[in-house]
């Protein structure tokens, strides 16, 4: 969308501080409803929610110029297992060696979305520990370019 275009959409729906108040004002404004995400009608209700409200909330801290070049890709909620070792039980710390990705249904069924290994095979952990982290990964163009988020909360995101 151009970026007077977009001006012009905020200013139609009513939106003349050009900020969203809810998920119905990116529908309007964007023209992009938000089933059309792909992901989106797998959330949970309480996913959706949570995800309209990020949004929101993101579109708000960024200017019209990047806005124009806004893209919605995929929104899922995810599992991360992240995979760590230790030589030797008298080791400092533990070392990262494998990253994996899920995406979670909401019949409880997890599907692989992404693996990362970095194991060296040379080396044996006798000791392992697994760390499970949960978010909303929201993936998205931004001026063309492929950005993805961790979405923690409606106003937290890395």
């Amino acid at each position: 969308m151009e970026y007077l275009q977009l001006q012009y959409s905020y200013l139609k729906n009513g939106l003349e501080d050009f900020n969203l108040k809810s998920m119905e004002d990116f529908k309007n404004v964007f023209n992009i409803p938000p089933e059309y995400i792909a992901g989106y009608n797998d959330l949970p209700k309480d996913k959706k929610q949570l995800f309209g409200e990020f949004l929101v909330s993101y579109l708000n801290r960024i200017g019209l110029n990047i806005k124009a070049n806004f893209v919605p890709v995929s929104i899922y909620y995810v599992e991360e297992i992240t995979l760590g070792g230790k030589v030797q039980e008298n080791d400092e710390y533990y070392t990262e060696y494998s990253r994996q990705f899920y995406i979670l249904r909401p019949d409880g069924k997890k599907e692989k979305m992404k693996r990362k290994g970095y194991r060296d095979k040379d080396v044996i952990y006798a000791f392992t520990k697994e760390n499970k982290k949960h978010f909303l990964r929201f993936d998205f163009l931004e001026n063309k370019k492929k950005v993805w988020l961790h979405v923690i909360s409606p106003t937290e995101w890395y």
